[in-house]
């Protein structure tokens, strides 16, 4: 009986497992995913308004990547030296479109935000994978 459980149990997290780098299923192909979290709490008092928020996105990301994005909403954790807690968040979702220049372009975003608002750091996350359209 444990033999099984034990082969159950390693048969569904087989497909759990990531494809081996290099290769994707048919019709996937491999792609880079960037995550930014941007706070928006600001230093001063008061957080982005959601219309500071549309026209960021706007002037600063569609230009730097115009064939698409997600935004999502979040409420993000963080803790400083002196104080920690809760914020609004956004989440924009990024499939790179694999031009040697997407990296200047996520630091481009990421500074226009922290010179902007006044903000200290913008998280940036690339993980690699399969995507298709």
């Amino acid at each position: 009986m444990r033999r099984a459980l034990a082969l159950g149990a390693a048969l569904l997290l087989a497909g759990c497992v990531p494809p081996s780098p290099g290769t994707c299923p048919s019709p996937l192909g491999r792609a880079r995913t960037a995550y930014l979290f941007f706070g928006r709490s600001q230093a001063q008092g008061g957080e982005v308004s959601i219309r500071q928020w549309r026209r960021f996105v706007r002037t600063a990301i569609i230009p730097e990547f115009p064939s698409g994005f997600s935004v999502l909403s979040a409420r993000g954790y963080w803790r400083g030296p002196k104080r920690a807690g809760f914020e609004a968040s956004k989440v924009v979702v990024i499939v790179l479109p694999g031009r040697g220049d997407d990296l200047a372009r996520l630091a481009a975003i990421r500074s226009a935000y922290k010179r902007r608002f006044r903000q200290q750091s913008v998280l940036e996350w690339i993980e690699a994978g399969c995507a298709g359209f």
